[in-house]
């Protein structure tokens, strides 16, 4: 298996080595996860889609779960999108995973969410932002391995199924697909938001609610 959890935080040069034991090379509840949403040419074959799966109005994250700006947004304004655009039905929200800041732990907390259960992967992805300070801090001294077990474990996986995910490369070549999206729509960076097509630069709450309000607007004058 490839060199698990490389970071530029600064961390023991042992610590990729230690990581590498871990593997070898129609409802409109808001909490589902769907893999085969309704028909968009938004919505791709294997993403995770929140929302009424009859609103016209697609809302696309790429983003790192080891991406603080990312963290922040998922913590502080996700919760105010969700409650007022996804679980009134308004839109519906693709998350897709994107290699960024510090890529190898990006890869291992994408992994545990996609081997976890689909019911609980928004759960899972939830839970890595709201741990990921506390993952940095147990990597910066020397037990990223640990970190990343603890964390498999609270999303529902033991620790050799934890070894075994690491090493499902049919999974990790999926979400490497659907990251490919973004980099051909021009994502250098996350969080990177698009509704639609168009890309949405600003991601404070204000901006998003405003692009969103005026898609909807557009939507519903058609």
């Amino acid at each position: 298996m490839t060199r698990l959890f490389k970071t530029t935080i600064t961390i023991s040069a042992a610590l990729c080595a230690v990581l590498s034991a871990c593997g070898a090379d129609t409802s409109t509840s808001t909490n589902i996860v769907s893999l085969n949403a309704a028909p968009s040419k938004h919505i791709q074959a294997g993403d995770h889609v929140l929302g009424d799966p009859n609103a016209d109005i697609v809302l696309i994250e790429y983003a790192s779960v080891s991406c603080p700006g990312c963290a922040v947004w998922h913590n502080d304004i996700f919760p105010d999108i969700k409650a007022k655009f996804i679980d009134t039905g308004k839109i519906r929200y693709v998350f897709r995973e994107y290699l960024a800041a510090n890529p190898d732990f990006a890869d291992a907390g994408f992994m545990i969410a996609l081997c976890a259960e689909e019911d609980d992967y928004f759960k899972n992805i939830s839970l890595q932002f709201k741990r990921q300070r506390q993952i940095f801090d147990q990597a910066k001294k020397g037990d990223a391995r640990g970190a990343y077990i603890s964390l498999a474990k609270a999303s529902g996986l033991s620790e050799d199924e934890f070894i075994t995910c690491m090493g499902n490369q049919e999974l990790r070549e999926g979400y490497k697909a659907r990251m490919q999206l973004g980099n051909d729509k021009g994502v250098g960076g996350t969080p990177a938001f698009f509704i639609g097509d168009k890309r949405i630069k600003d991601s404070s709450y204000k901006n998003l609610e405003k692009a969103l309000n005026e898609a909807l607007d557009a939507a519903s004058s058609q």
